[in-house]
C-alpha cells in the first residue's frame, strides 16, 4: 500500500464536517498518546503491548491523511519532500555534524 492509497482509504471513514483544525489538533493529541505509552513504560514500568503502539501511531497516520486531504496534499508528495528534505541535510545518512556546525 502506498500513501496515497492509504490516504484514500483513509478518507473513506472521515466525517466529511472535520477540517483541518480538527486534523491538526488530533494529530498533537494522537502523538501524545504514543508517547504517554512510552512515558509510562519508562518512568513507571507499565509495559505496553505493541499492538497498542501501532494502534496510536495508526491514529497519528490517520489524522496526518486527514490534514494533508484538507490542505489539498499528497501523503506520498509530503513523504518524497521529506525524505528530499533529509537528503540534502544529511547526505546518504545521518550526519552529526550539520547539528554542531556554524551556519
Amino acid at each position: 500500500m502506498t500513501f496515497d492509497e492509504y490516504q484514500a482509504a483513509a478518507m473513506q471513514t472521515a466525517n466529511p464536517d472535520l477540517d483541518i483544525y480538527y486534523a491538526l489538533a488530533k494529530l498533537t493529541v494522537e502523538a501524545a498518546e504514543a508517547l504517554q505509552l512510552h512515558c509510562k513504560e519508562e518512568y513507571h514500568h507499565k509495559m505496553y503491548e505493541r499492538p497498542t503502539m501501532i494502534e496510536e501511531l495508526g491514529d497519528v497516520l490517520w489524522n496526518l491523511a486527514l490534514a494533508a486531504n484538507e490542505l489539498g496534499m499528497s501523503l506520498d508528495t509530503i513523504a518524497a519532500a521529506n525524505i528530499a528534505k533529509l537528503r540534502a541535510r544529511h547526505g546518504g545518512s545521518y550526519n552529526a555534524a550539520h547539528y554542531t556546525e556554524a551556519r
